[in-house]
C-alpha cells in the first residue's frame, strides 16, 4: 500500500506563529502514515531539541523538505551562493537523518529559485550531483522537486539530470506540473515510470504559467488537476513510492484536522480507484 505522509507545512505557518509543537499534540488525530518535516530558517536555534522532541514522541518523518531558499542559493551562480547552498543542505540533510533514524530519509529540494531560475541550467545540473553526494554523506537521499520555472520545463529538466545521474530520484508536485501544463506529460515519461519515488498533492485553480494564480494553494479537488487522469495513470503505473498531502489549511491555533484528514482520504480513494 502506497504511503501517504502529511506535510508540517500544511498546518504549521506564519497564522499560527510556525508552531513546532503542532505535531506531536494533533499526530494521533491526523490520518497519516507518518509525516514530510518542512525546514523552517525560525528553528535553527532549536533544532536539536525539535529533534529530540519528535523522535522521543515516536512519530514517522520519512521525508524532509529543505529550506526552500536553497534553490536560490543553487541557481545563483556565483561560487558564494553555491557554497551558502551546500552549507545549508548539509544541515538539512543531517537533520532529515536525524528525524529518520530507521532508514534513508527522502531530502525534497528546490534546485532553482529566485531570481534566477532555471537561467544557468547546466551549471545547476552539475550542482546537483554534487548536492546529491553531501546529502548521502548526512545519510539522506536528493530528491529534486520540479519546482516553477522561469524559462524552461522541469519536466526536461528532470529528463537532463536523469541523463547526467543514473541512480537520481525526483519528486513531482501536481500544482507545479499543472501550472507548466504537463502534469499528463510527466506520467507519460519514462523520467516519471523509472525515477519518480515521491509526489506531492496540490491543486492549482490557473492556467498555463499564470504566476498571479500561484495563491492560494487549493486543496485537492478545488482547482483544474484532472484527478480521475492522474489516479488513473498511477494506478496503470502501478506506482510504488510515497505520497505528501502538501495542500495547507491552517488555524491560528490548532490543527484543522477536518479539512486535512479530507485530503488525505481524497488521496487513498484516488489510488484504489474509488470516486
Amino acid at each position: 500500500m502506497t504511503p501517504v505522509y502529511l506535510s508540517t507545512g500544511a498546518f504549521t505557518g506564519r497564522v499560527n506563529g510556525r508552531n513546532p509543537r503542532l505535531i506531536v499534540d494533533y499526530a494521533d488525530r491526523l490520518d497519516c502514515d507518518g509525516f514530510e518535516f518542512l525546514y523552517f530558517p525560525d528553528f535553527e536555534d532549536r533544532l536539536d531539541k525539535l529533534i529530540r522532541l519528535y523522535v522521543d514522541a515516536g512519530l514517522i518523518i520519512p521525508v524532509t523538505h529543505a529550506e526552500k531558499k536553497l534553490g536560490d542559493y543553487v541557481s545563483t551562480p556565483t561560487d558564494e551562493a553555491f557554497g551558502t547552498a551546500c552549507e545549508l543542505l548539509r544541515k538539512n540533510a543531517n537533520a532529515a537523518a536525524r528525524l529518520y533514524p530507521a532508514g534513508t530519509p527522502k531530502l525534497v529540494a528546490h534546485c532553482w529559485g529566485i531570481p534566477d531560475s532555471d537561467s544557468y541550467i547546466e551549471q545547476i545540473i552539475e550542482r546537483v550531483g554534487i548536492l546529491r553526494e553531501l546529502a548521502a554523506a548526512e545519510g539522506a537521499e536528493l530528491y529534486p522537486e520540479n519546482s516553477f520555472c522561469v524559462h524552461g520545463s522541469p519536466l526536461e529538466h528532470f529528463e537532463a539530470l536523469a541523463l547526467r545521474y543514473p541512480e537520481l530520484h525526483f519528486i513531482v508536485d501536481t500544482r507545479c506540473a499543472q501550472f507548466h501544463g504537463e502534469l499528463e506529460r510527466f506520467t507519460a515519461s519514462e523520467v516519471f515510470r523509472s525515477r519518480v519515488r515521491h509526489l506531492h498533492i496540490n491543486d492549482y485553480g490557473g492556467g498555463y504559467k499564470d504566476w498571479n494564480a500561484m495563491y492560494p494553494i487549493l486543496q485537492p479537488p478545488r482547482g483544474n488537476v484532472d484527478w480521475t487522469s492522474f489516479f488513473g495513470a498511477l494506478r496503470e503505473l502501478s506506482y510504488a513510492g510515497t505520497i505528501t498531502l502538501e495542500a495547507p489549511s491552517m488555524l491560528p491555533e490548532g490543527v484543522d484536522c477536518t479539512t486535512l484528514n479530507e485530503g488525505l482520504r481524497f488521496i487513498r480513494n484516488g489510488l484504489a480507484g474509488n470516486p
